[in-house]
């Protein structure tokens, strides 16, 4: 059953971050992981094979089809030779002409599957270029108003799924400019629901999300998030510097203001002690999602990312799960 939850593939090319791996180990599932890559293998191979024995075919066979084509062409020239209705210099020509497009045809063959590949990537590449987004600018949308943001939510109903019933059931809250409020609650009780309907990721069935007292849906939605600084528990990285990843918040600033920005986020997020300790400090490569660092220093530079963004509006979606107390604290 393990194969209906797990998908091969990283397994089978590698895990980015190694927790396949890993929980198989604490589990003690080796044996059943073993078994499932060796099933898939297997089939792979099988089917490895087919596609190499179909295309080991295709040279043998259209040389086949050529010589067949070659022998029709000597019987039927020579029968109107004999006949005087074709010259042997115009006959000799043909085959020239024949054997000059040899070669191109055989290459063609051979890319064949190629292009197919590539016809079947490209199909997928362009029906998710084509995809429409389900939230988007209203017609006549407007910027968000200047000044301290209040936010509020009026009476909402949210859910993803019309059979699963409601996330969030008339839900209200008001914050008013420069305070801070807390969501508690259980796990999957839509606390983080709650900020994605914020920053519009998805549109209520009913009642209104107001930032500065205009509907979220009444505003553009680039301007919204520009004004929103978030911070989640699955904290995303990317694959460059630890100074690029912070600099990811600020985009408008020049390169000389952004660098004296960044340490000043890294000093504020408690972040600046381990990145002064890496080999190359702020210029240190990071690795794909981060996975050179630890969870508490992953989040520690997304807060200062948040930090540097420096929004009217900042969302923490348990920003120091994977912090120690002292961190937390310093914070």
């Amino acid at each position: 059953k393990i194969g209906t939850v797990l998908n091969i593939n990283p397994i089978l090319y590698g895990d980015a971050t190694g927790h396949i791996v890993s929980c198989a180990k604490v589990r003690g599932r080796r044996q059943s992981i073993e078994a499932l890559v060796k099933k898939y293998e297997e089939k792979r191979v099988r089917m490895s094979m087919k596609a190499a024995r179909i295309n080991g075919l295709q040279s043998p066979v259209l040389e086949i089809f050529i010589s067949i084509g070659l022998c029709g062409a000597l019987l039927v020239g020579g029968h109107f030779i004999i006949g005087g209705s074709l010259t042997t210099g115009d006959f000799t020509a043909f085959l020239l002409a024949l054997s000059a497009a040899y070669r191109p045809t055989k290459v063609l063959s051979n890319v064949s599957n190629g292009i197919q590949a590539g016809l079947i990537a490209a199909e997928g590449l362009f029906n998710m270029l084509d995809r429409e987004p389900t939230v988007r600018d209203r017609e006549g949308a407007v910027a968000v108003p200047t000044g301290p943001l209040g936010v509020s939510f009026e009476s909402i109903n949210f859910f993803y799924e019309k059979h699963a019933g409601d996330v969030i059931h008339d839900f209200s809250l008001r914050v008013k400019p420069g305070r801070i409020c807390a969501l508690v609650g259980r796990s999957g009780g839509g606390k983080s629901t709650i900020f994605n309907l914020l920053q519009r990721f998805y549109d209520t069935q009913r009642g209104a999300v107001k930032v500065g007292g205009i509907d979220v849906r009444d505003l553009k939605l680039e301007d919204l998030r520009r004004h929103i600084a978030v911070v989640s528990q699955d904290v995303f990285l990317f694959n460059g510097s630890v100074a690029d990843n912070i600099r990811y918040g600020r985009e408008d600033a020049s390169d000389e203001e952004v660098d004296e920005e960044v340490e000043a986020a890294a000093h504020a997020a408690s972040a600046h002690e381990f990145i002064s300790a890496l080999p190359q400090g702020y210029k240190s490569e990071i690795g794909e999602r981060g996975q050179l660092l630890s969870g508490g220093q992953r989040q520690r530079l997304a807060i200062a990312r948040a930090i540097l963004k420096n929004a009217p509006i900042l969302l923490l979606d348990e920003a120091t799960s994977a912090l120690d107390s002292n961190a937390e604290a310093q914070i």
